[in-house]
């Protein structure tokens, strides 16, 4: 682990255990939910699979499984904040697993809640992004920069292999060729 990820009740637990790598949701968050809903995802080096169990109601559903090579990447969300009416400032930042066929969008973990200004869930994310790439062999894409919806247009380019990138790519990586330059086509609109 290149970077020290940090040790908060609100966190989601990161764990390494020989060729397996653990992710829990947070304790804080299963207490106040009085441990009726949890998320445990393994991520296993030997079967080269993703396993992510839920609790619901307090009952564990059937574990959803994927193998590396069903997984296109890991994407993390860096929202907007939104302001409540009692001034408190909500941050979450998703993450996720994405599928290649079918294409699919899996909630890992949330890293977050309410706060007023604490970059610790922005940087766990990250370095539990960072860490389950460096350890499972998965590719991480970054979101490249805020871009308003309006202001796509089908002009951001891969310079890579030039596929146009739409709305719905949030990330540095292409998803056609995995390139992480994007260039922005002139005159587009």
């Amino acid at each position: 682990m290149a970077k020290k990820y940090p040790a908060y009740p609100s966190l989601p637990k990161l764990q390494i255990k020989g060729s397996s790598l653990f992710l829990r949701s947070p304790f804080l968050e299963n207490a106040l939910l009085l441990f009726s809903h949890a998320r445990q995802v393994h991520f296993s080096n030997l079967k080269k699979q993703v396993a992510i169990k839920t609790k619901k109601w307090w009952r564990w559903q059937q574990p959803i499984k994927f193998r590396y090579n069903q997984v296109d990447y890991i994407d993390l969300t860096y929202p907007g904040i939104s302001e409540h009416q009692d001034n408190q400032v909500t941050q979450t930042y998703p993450l996720w697993l994405i599928t290649r066929s079918p294409s699919q969008k899996i909630i890992l973990v949330r890293f977050g809640g309410v706060l007023t200004q604490n970059p610790i869930f922005r940087k766990a994310a990250e370095i539990c992004a960072d860490t389950i790439s460096e350890h499972t062999g998965l590719r991480f894409g970054l979101k490249k920069k805020e871009v308003p919806l309006g202001d796509f247009q089908d002009k951001y380019v891969c310079k890579n292999c030039g596929h146009r990138l739409h709305p719905d790519s949030e990330v540095i990586l292409c998803r056609y060729c995995g390139g992480k330059e994007i260039e922005i086509v002139a005159g587009s609109s």
